[in-house]
């Protein structure tokens, strides 16, 4: 039995100049990738807007760190199943394995890397990304005339779960006039106590409403308990609601424009304003984003055991496989979180749920490596 030996550091310094240089390269070829499709996808609108090209360039520029994130993980993996069946192609690797160096010895700088990435990753996707993307969105809206804290929909819907109401602005305002208001009061049995129906609101310390119809339902909910009270102007300090809080779910911006502390800020503060789907949208991006750095381990987890082989002939067929693998745990974590979403399953299972699984199948196969 061969005893097992230390990895020099000049075969260090060789595994890790080679692994780095073909990272480099693997990053800007999977950055190009995304810009391309990016061009396919938004060239045309910017086109249509009539944007200068030092525009639509300082567009596509801003978009770059948010593709970054995804192409670190799979570079990994591209990188890690290439250098590593090069060596077995070169007999390298067999060198190496007879001499007592194991392969997990072998592979040491290549996990190093990785988790050097991993934080990278992070970085990016927590800070760098956010930022870059929300001036990108916002710089494509003003090319296009629009503006996010101006433009509102024309029809508002806000439930305040804890209070247990419901709004409805057929045409909202936040400073001025809403028009077309209705505000419906549930019991805690989910009956129906009241409702309310303006032509035009606003908002002055207190609600106040103007041509109001008020319906008062018994305590069964589907039948009026008197005549319906229609009154000129109605002022109600009851309604704890104020434009900001009905307009606040408008105002948030896309999950993939907020770090997971933004997330976590809001779901602490105001999660009682959102809807049941908003909260899970925003808990399932907290989630994956704190995951996300687990996916350039599983790459090197997954392409080590596939690339590691001492037949020539099946190195680059490992290759294949680790790529689809990848693939699929995409494919996979973007299903789970599409059922979080959806409320099918909980968001925390459903962001662990693909990273667990395809982690706990990549340290197996690692542990039979002999």
């Amino acid at each position: 039995m061969v005893p097992k030996r230390r990895l020099s550091l000049t075969l260090v310094r060789y595994i890790a100049r080679e692994f780095t240089t073909i990272l480099m390269l693997c990053i800007v070829v999977m950055l190009a990738f995304f810009l391309v499709a990016a061009i396919f996808d938004d060239l045309e609108d910017l086109l249509d807007a009539r944007a200068p090209a030092l525009d639509i360039v300082r567009y596509f520029a801003l978009c770059l760190p948010s593709y970054l994130a995804d192409a670190i993980p799979v570079s990994l993996l591209l990188t890690t199943t290439f250098v590593l069946a090069r060596l077995c192609r070169h007999n390298e690797m067999a060198a190496l394995r007879a001499s007592g160096v194991s392969i997990l010895t072998i592979s040491l700088p290549i996990w190093i890397i990785a988790g050097l990435c991993a934080g990278l990753q992070f970085t990016v996707a927590e800070w760098l990304a956010p930022i870059s993307l929300h001036r990108a969105t916002a710089h494509k809206e003003a090319l296009q005339r629009k503006h996010r804290t101006a433009d509102w929909p024309a029809t508002i819907a806000y439930r305040n779960r804890h209070g247990r109401r419901d709004w409805l602005f057929e045409d909202f305002s936040p400073r001025e006039v809403s028009r077309g208001v209705r505000v419906s009061q549930y019991r805690e049995d989910g009956t129906i106590d009241w409702e309310l129906r303006a032509a035009r609101a606003k908002y002055r310390d207190a609600w106040i409403f103007e041509d109001v119809v008020i319906h008062r339902f018994g305590d069964t909910g589907d039948i009026q308990a008197a005549p319906p009270e229609h009154l000129e102007q109605y002022e109600n300090q009851a309604l704890l609601e104020n434009p900001e809080h009905v307009g606040f779910n408008f105002q948030l911006h896309l999950p993939d424009e907020l770090t997971t502390l933004e997330i976590r800020d809001i779901l602490r503060g105001r999660g009682d304003q959102l809807s049941t789907t908003t909260v899970n949208i925003l808990k399932a991006h907290l989630y994956r984003g704190l995951f996300m750095p687990l996916a350039c381990i599983l790459a090197v987890v997954l392409g080590v055991p596939l690339a590691v082989t001492t037949e020539r002939g099946t190195a680059m067929r490992g290759f294949v496989v680790a790529l689809g693998i990848m693939l699929f745990y995409f494919v996979s974590n973007e299903i789970c979180m599409a059922l979080a979403k959806n409320q099918t399953i909980a968001p925390l299972p459903a962001a662990f749920a693909a990273p667990a699984i395809f982690l706990g199948w990549g340290i197996f196969a690692l542990s039979r490596i002999r």
